[in-house]
């Protein structure tokens, strides 16, 4: 189990988490920050 996995677990978050460690997303959207 990954630590955002612990995260979500043990804050028992209901909803979906993004985790995009290679900066997929933030490539796309050509993000600068």
């Amino acid at each position: 189990m990954s630590n955002a996995e612990k995260a979500v677990a043990y804050l028992s978050i209901t909803y979906s988490v993004a985790v995009d460690n290679d900066y997929a997303i933030w490539r796309a959207f050509k993000n600068q920050y």
